[in-house]
């Protein structure tokens, strides 16, 4: 028999919560808003504590209300997406739900309670934190749009729709954004400012150096989906054969 500590209980289930939601994210292919995160992560633990005492809270109705809770979390802004959201919060549930078992069963003896092994819970968040990114990877080749397509690039300077290559071997990122990058040439130019303070490092089989860069909105050009943030690049030589080169992983933003 094991002492179980509410605080511990509370803080337990809301983790969990968090790692699900983390979890959903790279397959709604949305981002978390953090205030309403934090506040379906304490509701669910709350709820979760409840049902200790009160079958009620283990209910139909319950579990639907905490999924719409946990969907909100994503503030979808049509029913589409919401239907998608959850459906994702689903699937990251029964994807968390066999990895907790298997990492107690590893660490905790097989049970999972209130205190369970710290290793346990460290191994739980190291899984929460890595595991997204490769998600997003996976996505990213599954859906990779068309080799050659236009898109729209705006910054707060100018908009452009330029030609666009996807570049698999590509996977740059601006440092301080954590952004994926575009990277562009001098006929895309007037997107930037004069100075942009942003730089994106790189290495050739000429040498490393470092391109300016800007960060910018963009979209596949005609189309009505929403624009994504990415980071656009400076490209010292002149692009041949298109005028962008894209991260693919900016797809899975």
């Amino acid at each position: 028999m094991h002492e179980a500590y509410i605080e511990l209980f509370l803080l337990d289930n809301a983790i969990m919560g968090l790692l699900i939601l983390r979890v959903a994210a790279p397959f709604a292919k949305s981002a978390l808003n953090r205030w309403m995160t934090a506040a379906a992560c304490a509701i669910s633990a709350g709820v979760a504590a409840l049902a200790m005492t009160n079958s009620f809270f283990l209910s139909l109705p319950v579990k639907a209300m905490l999924l719409a809770l946990m969907t909100a979390a994503f503030l979808p802004k049509s029913r589409k997406s919401a239907f998608r959201c959850a459906l994702c919060v689903l699937l990251s549930t029964c994807i968390m739900g066999g990895l907790a078992y298997m990492v107690v069963g590893s660490f905790s003896g097989g049970v999972l309670y209130a205190d369970t092994s710290v290793r346990a819970l460290l191994v739980a968040l190291c899984i929460s934190t890595f595991l997204p990114r490769p998600i997003k990877n996976l996505l990213a080749k599954v859906r990779l749009p068309e080799r050659d397509l236009k898109v729209e690039l705006r910054t707060k300077e100018n908009s452009m729709t330029l030609l666009a290559r996807m570049d698999t071997g590509c996977s740059l990122r601006e440092a301080i954004t954590g952004l994926g990058v575009i990277v562009v040439d001098e006929r895309a130019k007037q997107l930037f400012p004069e100075e942009t303070g942003l730089f994106v490092q790189y290495t050739t089989v000429n040498g490393p150096g470092e391109m300016p860069a800007a960060v910018a909105m963009m979209r596949t050009a005609g189309s009505e989906e929403q624009y994504k943030s990415c980071c656009i690049a400076l490209s010292p030589a002149r692009l041949a054969e298109c005028e962008a080169l894209i991260n693919p992983e900016i797809f899975t933003v």
